[in-house]
Formats: C-alpha cells, structure tokens, sequence
C-alpha cells in the first residue's frame, strides 16, 4: 500500500467471517506491517546472484541475464568474451592464495571499471570471468578495447611484490 505521507509498505492481512445477515458481513481482520520482511527477503534474493569475493554476478545469474539479453531485439555484434587469468594456480603457489584472492578482486574492480554499466560482467569459475556486451558496437572499436584491456592486466597492482598479471580472452 502507498501510506499518507507516500511511503510503499508491505501489508499482509489475516481475517475471518464472524457474521452474514441482510445488512452485510461481519469481518474482523488483522493487518500486519511485513515490509521489514520483504525488504530483508529482496536483498537475500539479491546477495544469492552474486559472488561473495568479487561483488560481481555468479555463474547462474549472468547466464540468466545474458539469455535476456538475447531475447530482446537488435542489431549489431552482440560481445560475449571469456577472460582467464593465465597461469593463475602460479599466483596461489608462489604467491600464496591470499595473493590471488587479491588478483581475483582487482581484476573484478578493473573490469567493473572497464566497462559500462550496460554489460554484465560476472565471476563464472576460479579466475574465469564474463563480460557480455549489448549490441551496437563496431567490430574494431571491440578489438581495440580488449587489446587494450589485455595490456591493462599488466600494469595492475594486486599484491605486492606480485608478479603482473596477463589474461585470455
């Protein structure tokens, strides 16, 4: 319901039949204020599509996303590009596992960064990464890009002392 002053709740309400006659029915009610409810119910349905680590959608909620995405119309190259950190169990062995949670999180920031708030970007596996693209690009435009995100890799700080970083695409 939309309050007074117009504010949104959420109100869930319980009642009972006490009464029928020729002059109506008799209903008592109780009306009960459930929008703390709701509201924690929404942000846990929001926390369960994405990756804890990197804040970036998991593996099951950028595949339903992505397949949105492609059932709305449009023209133009349509990107879906697969990023891995190479050599990445590298990292954690020399490194320690620290290190590469570390690598993991600023590649997420990056490509967060990166990219525009059209794309979806999420964590599908260890140091496998997603990044879908909506059309309306040119083909070059797009190369240029992820050459360019490819030498970005290599200046970015993670952890010190740390090798830098490259990535397949």
């Amino acid at each position: 319901i939309l309050t007074h002053d117009g504010q949104s709740k959420w109100i869930a309400g319980h009642g009972r039949v006490i009464s029928v006659s020729r002059k109506g029915t008799v209903i008592q009610a109780v009306f009960t204020d459930v929008t703390a409810d709701k509201l924690k119910e929404a942000a846990l349905l929001e926390l369960s599509k994405i990756d804890k680590m990197t804040s970036l959608y998991n593996k099951v909620s950028v595949q339903e996303l992505i397949e949105a995405q492609l059932k709305i119309a449009g023209s133009g190259i349509r990107v879906l590009a697969v990023l891995d950190i190479d050599d990445f169990k590298e990292v954690n062995d020399t490194y320690g596992h620290l290190a590469g949670d570390d690598a993991i999180i600023a590649v997420a920031r990056m490509l967060k960064h990166y990219f525009e708030s059209r794309a979806i970007i999420g964590r599908i596996g260890g140091d496998e990464f997603v990044v879908y693209l909506p059309p309306n690009r040119r083909k070059h435009d797009l190369e240029m890009q992820f050459s360019q995100l490819q030498l970005e890799f290599k200046n970015m700080y993670y952890h010190a002392g740390c090798r830098p970083l490259s990535c397949s695409i």
